[in-house]
């Protein structure tokens, strides 16, 4: 049995939940659950927020793919261990894992599906919530 020099960061319970979220991505089954309702404006706020977060751990994900092809110092089982690790739930990167060819880099596949999704990608409603500002009102209010 041969083990990697390295050690994967992907556990087995996020690769099974990896594999779960890709299986409903293929096969919807329209069984999820409804939001509760949620003040106006506060749900295409928590909608934009989410969308924040999703781009940005994309682009985290680009740069560290970038990063290390460019140091040329991962086997290929690196980068698929990233992304397993790494995908937080974001269907790009669950599909990217799952459909990504094996004769391009994978930094490449993930920058051309961006650059697609940005395209498409229409504008949100509304701003995304302030998480960091409201976290130091909170704090600050607490200190008075």
């Amino acid at each position: 049995d041969d083990k990697p020099a390295w050690q994967p960061h992907c556990k087995p319970e996020t690769k099974a939940e990896l594999e779960k979220a890709y299986a409903e991505m293929k096969h919807p089954t329209g069984a999820k659950a409804k939001e509760h309702a949620l003040p106006e404006g506060f749900a295409e706020r928590m909608e934009a927020t989410t969308r924040k977060s999703m781009v940005n751990n994309e682009e985290f994900v680009l740069g560290l793919l970038m990063m290390h092809q460019t140091r040329d110092n991962w086997e290929p089982e690196q980068y698929l261990d990233a992304l397993c690790a790494m995908n937080s739930g974001n269907p790009m990167l669950i599909r990217l894992y799952k459909e990504h060819d094996t004769k391009q880099p994978l930094a490449f596949q993930l920058a051309k599906l961006m650059d697609d999704e940005r395209k498409a990608m229409a504008p949100t409603r509304a701003p995304p919530l302030d998480l960091d500002g409201g976290v130091k009102g909170l704090l600050a209010a607490a200190r008075r």
